[in-house]
């Protein structure tokens, strides 16, 4: 069976013959620059993701106030959008000046 925990430690294995000492893969530098760039990495995305979320929460403010506008006059200003497009519709046809509906 294997080795109480008590009983292992770092250095385990370390004296058996013919196995050769590991060596680092990398540098400590390098590590350390590349955990370093991580972390700003990581600092970036959260300071962006805070940024998405103030400008959602400020989409949904301007969404509660236009569906709070819809809902006070849920007809909207449909009359002069009609007039509107008639005025518009004039204007296109050529004459210089809207046409008169009765």
């Amino acid at each position: 069976m294997s080795e109480s925990p008590e009983r292992m430690d770092s250095t385990a294995g370390a004296n058996i013959p013919g196995l050769t000492p590991l060596r680092p893969i990398v540098s400590v530098e390098t590590l350390q620059s590349t955990l370093s760039l991580l972390y700003k990495t990581v600092n970036n995305l959260v300071q962006s993701v805070q940024l998405v979320a103030e400008g959602v929460k400020d989409i949904r403010k301007q969404l509660k106030f236009i569906g709070a506008a819809v809902h006070a006059n849920p007809a909207g200003d449909e009359a002069d959008d009609e007039e509107e497009t008639q005025v518009v519709a004039g204007r296109v046809s050529g004459s210089s000046q809207p046409k008169k509906h009765p």
